[in-house]
């Protein structure tokens, strides 16, 4: 937990909080604790980056049209486009996966 806090540069008080937004739902399934699952954190998560990219792109494109501004949010809070960020910054290392889901993984991505 320690080495992501230093690359994402931000601490947090409490890594219970860290350690569940990381941990995927087969593991807490697979583990008979499902409420150790991020999924409510996703929830709460893809909102909060739904809103400030809303709110980016109104600022940014004073003059663009409702759907131009929501084919742009589409794109950059797509599943693809924030997988890349998450990959590019090695959050996919230290997810917290089933045996079964890290196998899945290793064949998609060739790992």
């Amino acid at each position: 937990m320690k080495q992501l806090q230093q690359k994402i540069k931000y601490e947090f008080k409490d890594t219970k909080l860290l350690q569940n937004a990381l941990t995927h739902s087969s593991y807490a399934n697979e583990t008979h604790k499902p409420e150790m699952s991020n999924e409510r954190l996703e929830f709460l998560g893809d909102a909060v980056i739904e809103s400030v990219t809303s709110d980016y792109l109104f600022i940014e494109f004073p003059d663009k049209s409702e759907g131009f501004l929501t084919q742009m949010r589409s794109k950059m809070v797509s599943r693809q486009s924030l997988n890349g960020v998450a990959k590019r910054i090695g959050l996919d290392e230290h997810v917290i996966t089933s045996s079964a889901q890290n196998v899945s993984q290793k064949h998609i991505y060739g790992d």
